[in-house]
């Protein structure tokens, strides 16, 4: 290697690293709170449905995430350094190559780290994909949890308005102490709904990288797989990825169906709420 080539190495070398440093960083510090933190925040001994909040928690998984998080800090550092010698001596991986470098290099932040640790992990396509279906098949389970803890907390504070109304009906309650309960309710569900929305969120992140992954590997556009559209293109991919990563795809749906019930369910307490106060005002 001339002196010129080695200098040229170098610097690629010493960009890579930096840039692996700033990514590693980056995800470090973009780490969830841990179940420990979680539950400090959220659990509340002196609310009866406070339980439910501690289930949602446990199913989140916190304590994985925040491993899972600095797992691929580390491999983002590690897949800039192997970058850097890759460079240097003409070196390259499978995922490296024609279109799935171009779908890799396409990818930003969670997913992409996902995605160099998947690639490195495994030592073919089809052993990624394999990998990835099973951590959305795991997804898969906790996102079932998690929505029965959900409606478990929703069904807890509907019973607590039904509890003041019967008061109220029964004249054992007068109104206004029946508003006071029912403004205490609305700031508890408010607490629930930060809690709900922080569990769908890392839900979305991970999931996110799952079909970022799987497309970039299958070389299939991830928006196509992302969208509800049921145009020709859409279904081809869909299809396409649903014979090699059913899970993926079904973890996809299965958590814009949690969003969209919790959603519904949400506007229908507030309503119900809203009227009570009106009702009792």
């Amino acid at each position: 290697m001339s002196i010129r080539n080695g200098a040229r190495a170098r610097r690629i070398g010493h960009g890579a690293v930096s840039l692996g440093l700033v990514a590693a960083l980056a995800l470090s510090g973009g780490c969830a709170q841990s179940t420990a933190e979680m539950k400090q925040q959220y659990v509340d001994a002196s609310d009866s449905c406070s339980g439910f909040r501690t289930a949602i928690i446990d199913a989140r998984s916190t304590d994985q995430q925040d491993r899972i998080q600095q797992a691929l800090a580390g491999a983002v550092l590690a897949a800039a350094l192997t970058s850097a010698i890759a460079a240097a001596s003409g070196d390259n991986k499978w995922w490296q190559k024609g279109l799935y470098a171009g779908a890799a290099g396409a990818l930003v932040g969670y997913s992409k780290a996902y995605f160099e640790q998947k690639a490195k992990e495994n030592t073919t396509r089809d052993q990624l994909l394999r990998s990835v279906d099973g951590d959305a098949r795991a997804e898969s389970a906790r996102l079932t949890t998690s929505a029965r803890a959900v409606n478990n907390l929703r069904d807890c504070r509907n019973d607590e308005l039904e509890t003041v109304r019967k008061a109220v009906a029964s004249g054992g309650l007068k109104r206004d102490a029946a508003q006071a309960q029912l403004l205490a309710i609305r700031d508890r569900v408010a607490v629930d709904n930060r809690l709900v929305t922080a569990m769908l969120d890392g839900a979305d992140k991970r999931v996110t990288s799952y079909v970022d992954t799987t497309a970039a590997a299958s070389n299939v556009n991830a928006e196509l797989l992302a969208s509800e559209r049921r145009d020709q293109q859409a279904r081809e991919a869909k299809r396409k990825v649903r014979q090699t990563s059913p899970n993926v795809v079904k973890v996809q749906e299965d958590t814009a169906a949690l969003r969209a019930t919790d959603a519904a369910a949400q506007q229908q307490f507030d309503q119900r709420l809203q009227a009570m106060l009106v009702a009792t005002g």
